[in-house]
């Protein structure tokens, strides 16, 4: 099992843009990433569950379009993030590097399509990296 880094909690989402509160989780997380691959490799988290049969099956459209072979894969991720993510802002607190910060993202995807796997108040514990 991965370690978890962040703790991600959706605040607002409407149409293509989300905002979100990513925690840091654990001293090993390092500073928070300001980039596509980060807020891709967040929102492809959540982008799968298991059926009744134990079969992982998408639960939207990223699921559908990037596969977990995909978010694991740095030279498919430099390409094609910028397929799925716009745009990422981030507003940083002032002790950004202890354990429990709290930085606040916008993340506005290419498509609404790409968020629809995700709710305002959805929280995960999260291993993203960039």
């Amino acid at each position: 099992m991965a370690t978890t880094l962040w703790t991600v909690h959706i605040e607002a989402l409407a149409g293509a843009e989300l905002r979100a509160a990513v925690e840091r989780a654990h001293e090993d997380a390092g500073a928070f990433p300001h980039d596509r691959v980060f807020a891709l490799r967040l929102l492809c988290e959540q982008v799968s569950k298991l059926d009744d049969s134990g079969e992982f099956v998408p639960t939207g459209p990223l699921g559908a379009a990037v596969s977990e072979d995909d978010i694991y894969d740095d030279d498919w991720l430099q390409t094609h993030a910028a397929d799925y993510i716009g745009d990422v802002s981030v507003d940083l607190p002032e002790a950004a590097d202890a354990v429990g910060a709290v930085a606040r993202y916008a993340v506005t995807a290419t498509s609404p399509r790409w968020l629809e796997h995700l709710h305002s108040g959805q929280s995960w514990r999260s291993a993203a990296f960039s």
